[in-house]
């Protein structure tokens, strides 16, 4: 059975390849509005802070705060911004799946 400081060791070298979001902005936000919009698929309305700027397309990476705690990282998925740029808040679509990043949004 492989040691716990073997399974961080390798669960780091995965995550290695991720930007690195230490020098990026962060933001402490709360979740307004979780609904289903469609048989898996959930709407995640998400306060926008009034700082927060971004350009159609781009994506934000979501951090559970929770699971970043039990699993000593942080845990972190990239989701599309599906709002438009003017919105006073930030929707995102999330294809809820078998994984447990996913189970835990819901």
């Amino acid at each position: 059975m492989p040691r716990l400081d073997s399974i961080r060791k390798n669960t780091k070298k995965v995550f290695a390849d991720l930007p690195d979001i230490s020098t990026e902005p962060c933001f402490h936000v709360r979740i307004s509005q979780n609904s289903e919009v469609a048989p898996d698929v959930i709407s995640l309305i998400i306060e926008r802070p009034k700082e927060f700027t971004f350009a159609a397309g781009q994506y934000l990476w979501l951090v559970l705060p929770e699971r970043s705690k039990k699993r000593h990282l942080v845990d972190r998925k990239a989701f599309s911004i599906a709002s438009s740029i003017d919105s006073p808040y930030l929707e995102l679509l999330i294809s809820i799946n078998a994984c447990d990043y996913s189970s835990a949004i819901k």
